[in-house]
């Protein structure tokens, strides 16, 4: 068995939701929104959120909203990025005005050398969880990408 890194992980979470989004008839539509952090400094959770991002494209399965128009949709409707990373307040603020089908939102938290990683798929329209995905990583920071 190979070391499980911090990476394959991600590689892990993104396949996860691809496989659900291959359930589904045709390509779906989401935005992902950066993940909370506990533990981890914001340019480290952003990269880690660029990672699953990148990993959940190779899957073909969804096409992906540009995160800088997502942001400024939550911005407009009032609220602030960083107070606005839970499926409630993202919903709330961007709700299907921006044509999606799906959110992804998660948490990466830190504690000494054990990284916890979570990620929710929410049906916009619904507001139904469809999927939740919880993971574990052990190992140094070196081996996050």
């Amino acid at each position: 068995m190979f070391p499980r890194t911090l990476k394959t992980v991600i590689i892990h979470l993104a396949l996860s939701i691809g496989i659900l989004f291959s359930q589904q008839s045709s390509v779906i539509t989401v935005a992902v929104i950066d993940f909370e952090q506990e533990g981890l400094s914001e340019l480290e959770v952003q990269t880690l959120t660029q990672r699953f991002i990148s990993e959940l494209e190779k899957t073909a399965k969804a096409i992906l909203f540009d995160g800088e128009v997502v942001k400024s949709q939550i911005r407009s409707a009032g609220y602030e990025l960083n107070a606005c990373k839970k499926v409630d307040c993202v919903v709330a603020a961007i709700g299907d005005s921006l044509g999606m089908q799906y959110i992804i939102t998660g948490s990466i938290e830190k504690n000494k050398e054990r990284y916890g990683l979570s990620a929710l798929l929410t049906d916009v329209v619904t507001g139904e969880e469809e999927r939740i995905i919880n993971t574990n990583y052990n190992g140094p920071v070196d081996g996050m990408i």
